[in-house]
């Protein structure tokens, strides 16, 4: 405990919330266009990113302006797109999302979905 408490009181944050996406900010391989565009990401980044100390995100999109936190790069959210821009019953408009994510809730109530999460749980558990 008095480890732990020496943590805080250094005012660094203990745990984490993954996300693949981090609201306003575009994730991208490709460098800003300008030094006023690379700022600006900066910024954003460094506010939606405050009460982090880890993000999940796609091999590439790493910036110097990020180097204060922990990556855990994964392919899943690229795998994942992938797979839902080539199901065409799906829009492609603005709230693209909103679809995306009913299908996989919908999906998630297949046993072959089921299995594959059961899999997935155990191996991060145990």
């Amino acid at each position: 405990m008095d480890c732990y408490k020496r943590w805080k009181e250094r005012g660094n944050r203990f745990f984490a919330i993954g996300t693949w996406h981090v609201p306003g900010y575009v994730f991208t391989q490709e460098p800003e266009a300008d030094s006023l565009a690379y700022v600006q990401n900066e910024l954003l980044f460094k506010k939606k990113t405050s009460p982090f100390n880890m993000l999940f995100m796609s091999l590439g999109n790493e910036k110097e302006y990020m180097s204060d936190k922990i990556h855990i790069l994964n392919p899943f959210s690229p795998i994942l797109h992938g797979y839902l821009d080539r199901i065409e019953s799906l829009p492609d408009s603005a709230d693209k999302d909103y679809y995306r994510s009913q299908y996989i809730k919908k999906g998630s109530r297949q046993s072959r979905f089921y299995s594959v999460s059961r899999f997935s749980d155990n191996c991060l558990i145990g």
